[in-house]
């Protein structure tokens, strides 16, 4: 078991834990924080640290899923990253959160964790035309 964390701009992460528990149902230890215009980031920060200090005394690993790459979530976890044990990835998408959540009561070691979620995400990333195309190439055969 693990503690999700999903941090992002604005109500992302908050819409993103809303959709994918439309999806599959209630999630458990899924925690949404946002960086909204012209709030206290250090105040946001000192709620995550918080809630990473409380999972690491209940002897819970934390995954963090952030939006975007050396966006502020990106470098207010990052700069956490020597000082509290986490995993993080950024460029979180729904597929990757889906996937998060449907393998938090498997034992499963968080290197490899990341490794297939990041794999996850990027597979749920297609362009659409060239799908329609060999969809259209396959039906001529």
């Amino acid at each position: 078991m693990y503690k999700i964390i999903v941090f992002t701009h604005g109500e992302l992460s908050k819409g993103l834990k809303e959709t994918a528990e439309l999806i599959s149902g209630p999630a458990k230890n899924v925690e949404t924080y946002g960086i909204t215009l012209g709030c206290d980031t250090n105040l946001v920060l000192e709620e995550v640290k918080a809630s990473i200090e409380d999972a690491s005394k209940n002897d819970l690993s934390v995954l963090v899923l952030s939006d975007l790459y050396f966006g502020t979530p990106f470098n207010l976890m990052m700069s956490l990253m020597s000082s509290h044990k986490f995993s993080h990835i950024t460029g979180v998408n729904l597929p990757m959160l889906l996937e998060a959540i449907s393998m938090q009561d498997e034992n499963i070691a968080m290197d490899e964790l990341t490794a297939d979620l990041t794999e996850k995400g990027k597979e749920a990333i297609v362009d659409c035309n060239k799908f329609a195309q060999a969809l259209l190439k396959n039906k001529e055969k």
